[in-house]
């Protein structure tokens, strides 16, 4: 049970990761100040978005155990309907219009990051669970 929670625990935290880096690029590449509370307040509305997403989704059910393809494409459309959400509630918070390049700006980052981490956790994983029970 507990190797369960240090799972979860390490998804949770990557997962936070990659918004947190996010939006510092972000703020780096528009010339923003980079203090951690700036850094975490563009990352807010991303990060209330993707967990709300995730949770409803079961993405932090076992994904381990998945078949790749089938949790890869579930975690595509997540990520598309989290950004599309994140969008829409800094645009809200911001008191802005929806920015559409934006969107598929932080899209895209997101679907690749996301890939990249989640599949090479799963990967990982898989072979630390293959050697631990051996």
């Amino acid at each position: 049970m507990r190797q369960c929670y240090k799972l979860l625990a390490s998804l949770l935290l990557g997962d936070s990761f990659l918004f947190i880096y996010f939006s510092w690029q972000g703020r780096v590449t528009h010339q923003m100040p980079l203090d951690v509370p700036s850094v975490l307040a563009t990352a807010a509305p991303f990060l209330i978005a993707w967990f709300m997403v995730a949770f409803s989704m079961g993405l932090y059910r076992a994904p381990h155990r998945q078949p790749l393809l089938s949790g890869w494409l579930q975690l595509c459309g997540a990520v598309l309907i989290s950004t599309c959400l994140g969008t829409a509630l800094r645009a809200w918070h911001l008191n802005r219009p929806f920015d559409w390049l934006f969107l598929c700006i932080t899209a895209l980052f997101m679907l690749a990051a996301f890939s990249l981490w989640r599949l090479g956790w799963c990967w990982v994983v898989r072979r630390w669970l293959a050697t631990s029970s051996n």
